[in-house]
């Protein structure tokens, strides 16, 4: 009798099992597919967030670049002498200075060569950027305040 209480007590002490140890958390091999799913899915993103960075960028330094327009223009009119923006290397014969639009190293710009007047008037035309990973974008410089509006190229 003593026995069967024992053995009563102690069934009661000890927690059930409702699995079997075999079934127990996870097996080696649902980790692993389960690691390379999430690695297939992070390398998607990163790649994805990686050239919208870069675009972004990329068209944040252009249209800096592209705005320092309006600065010569200040310029012109506040030394009361007529600048040229050069849009190409090709050396230009000029009654005024010469100026280069403000970039950062590795871009290059090319087009028309613009006159802007020692009142601030521009003669206007069109200026491309191309950045060090040769992406590139036109800008139209209307006259005759030399408003910049990029040209969408295919």
């Amino acid at each position: 009798m003593r026995m069967s209480r024992l053995k009563t007590k102690l069934a009661k002490t000890r927690p059930a099992k409702t699995r079997p140890e075999a079934e127990t958390g996870f097996s080696l091999l649902e980790m692993l597919i389960v690691l390379a799913i999430m690695g297939l899915m992070l390398s998607l993103v990163g790649a994805r967030s990686i050239t919208a960075i870069e675009s972004t960028r990329f068209a944040s330094t252009a249209d800096a670049g592209i705005a320092s327009i309006r600065l010569l223009r200040a310029e012109a009119m506040l030394n009361d002498m007529p600048l040229h923006v050069i849009g190409s290397e090709a050396p230009i014969r000029h009654n005024g200075q010469v100026r280069a639009l403000n970039l950062p190293q590795g871009w290059t710009v090319s087009g028309d060569n613009i006159l802007i007047s020692k009142t601030g008037i521009c003669s206007g035309g069109q200026l491309t950027l191309q950045g060090p990973s040769n992406r590139r974008a036109t800008y139209a410089l209307t006259p005759p305040l030399c408003e910049p509006h990029r040209i969408e190229t295919p």
